[in-house]
């Protein structure tokens, strides 16, 4: 789980900047908008791990 999420804001991950500086986001835009949906997959997995 800590692998795939924290994929969706690495600055470091080459395939997210890459694809960011080609449609001409900036990163900043980028977390803004993702972030809320980052925070509802982690949630999502801490109940799972929990219930597991």
């Amino acid at each position: 789980m800590g692998d795939g999420v924290s994929n969706i804001i690495d600055p470091t991950g080459g395939v997210l900047l890459g694809g960011l500086a080609i449609m001409g986001i900036p990163y900043v835009r980028w977390i803004r908008w993702v972030f809320p949906y980052f925070l509802l997959i982690v949630s999502v997995g801490v109940i799972f791990l929990i219930i597991a």
